[in-house]
C-alpha cells in the first residue's frame, strides 16, 4: 500500500510539473484527468490504513474482553484460544499502526484525510 501512496504522490508531482509545460487544451485535460485519479488514489490509501488500524484495534479489543471474561468462566480451552490469538492480533495492530503511522509521515499536514 506504501508502494502505491508512493507512485500516487509521484504521478501527481509529474502531472503538475508537466501541465506547466504544455499549453496543449486536450494535454492539459488529460494531465488534469490524471492528477484527479491519482489523487483519489492517494486519499484511498490512507483511508484504508486508518481503516485497517480500526479494524485491528478491534480484534485486540474482542480478544481482551474474552480473555477478562474468561477469568470468571475458568474454562482451560478458552484461555489456551485466547493465549495463542491475542498475541497474533496485537502483533497485527502494531504492524498496522505502524504502517499507517509512516503513511502519515508521508503527507504533509493538510493533506490528511
Amino acid at each position: 500500500m506504501a508502494e502505491v501512496l508512493g507512485l500516487a504522490m509521484a504521478a501527481k508531482a509529474a502531472t503538475d510539473k508537466v501541465s506547466r509545460l504544455t499549453e496543449e487544451p486536450q494535454l492539459s485535460s488529460m494531465l488534469e484527468r490524471m492528477h484527479a485519479e491519482a489523487d483519489e488514489t492517494e486519499s484511498r490509501c490512507t483511508d484504508i490504513a486508518g481503516g485497517l488500524t480500526m479494524a485491528e484495534a478491534g480484534e485486540v479489543g474482542h480478544w481482551s474482553v474474552l480473555r477478562k471474561l474468561n477469568e470468571r468462566a475458568g474454562r482451560d480451552d478458552l484461555q489456551e484460544l485466547v493465549d495463542w490469538a491475542l498475541p497474533i492480533q496485537e502483533r497485527h495492530f502494531h504492524d498496522v499502526l505502524a504502517g499507517a503511522v509512516e503513511l502519515a509521515g508521508e503527507e504533509g499536514p493538510d493533506e490528511a484525510s
